[in-house]
């Protein structure tokens, strides 16, 4: 081979390793963003708990979200074979413990629910606790808007209505 011809292989190799990740890429797409973790009891203030970052993969089936803590990390998938994190606010316990006996008997544990929104952000409860991740720096400054209302599902069953779905 004459040395031009190396030249053109050489300059052929390095145009397509410049140019293969985002040839590459162009099917998946991926936006990163800082988050906020905050939690509240019902009726009290909301409390930062955690900063992090929310990584959104997009692919053909599906989003992929990592949520990375300083000392945790958290994957789901929502698409095909979707899996869901659990719940965070598992890993962020109260601030305050109840005062008063505590019971030792095993309990079925407090109403519970999750919404997961399309953006990456989470709304979850556990009986009174509210947590909010949310992209940005701050909490939230609303309330938390809760579903379905537990006292609202206790009264309504209670009368015999036919709960909310």
């Amino acid at each position: 081979m004459t040395n031009s011809a190396l030249a053109h292989i050489a300059f052929a190799t390095v145009s397509w390793i410049s140019f293969a990740p985002p040839v590459l890429a162009n099917d998946l797409q991926m936006s990163r963003h800082g988050v906020t973790i905050c939690t509240t009891e019902v009726d009290d203030q909301w409390v930062l708990r955690a900063h992090g970052t929310l990584t959104r993969t997009m692919s053909g089936d599906g989003e992929v979200y990592s949520l990375d803590l300083r000392d945790q990390t958290f994957t789901w998938r929502v698409g095909k074979g979707s899996t869901y994190p659990g719940f965070l606010i598992d890993a962020f316990p109260p601030l305050r413990f109840p005062r008063g006996p505590i019971s030792m008997l095993e309990d079925r544990g407090p109403p519970r629910g999750q919404r997961l929104y399309v953006n990456g952000e989470v709304l979850e409860y556990a009986g009174s606790r509210v947590l909010s991740l949310r992209i940005g720096a701050t909490c939230p400054s609303e309330k938390p808007n809760l579903w379905p209302n537990p006292t609202v599902e206790r009264d309504a069953r209670k009368s015999g209505a036919r709960p909310s779905p």
